[in-house]
């Protein structure tokens, strides 16, 4: 029976720690995630607001923004669509 009971307590120690590094691994992609969308999101404003950008013409320029937005949209749902 005092090896059912060491098994088991080994087990859920086991189990604990299982769940301990998930929690670490799920941070970690979070944070990298958290990252990248800055990234992204510094980017696309950098070049919204390049003198490159500027010189486009408005319809082009409207079109790029949309373009831009959809393609921000379709992301974001990729990427968590829990949230939709």
């Amino acid at each position: 029976m005092a090896d059912k009971e060491i098994l088991e307590a080994d087990v859920y120690r086991l189990r604990g720690r299982v769940d301990e590094l998930e929690t670490a691994q799920a941070k970690s992609v979070l944070r990298q995630k958290t990252e990248v969308d800055a990234a992204a999101k510094s980017a696309v404003a950098s070049y919204l607001l390049s003198p490159a950008f500027r010189k486009i013409d408005d319809a082009k320029r409207s079109k790029v923004i949309a373009d831009t937005v959809a393609l921000i949209r379709h992301l974001f749902r990729r990427e968590h669509p829990d949230l939709e």
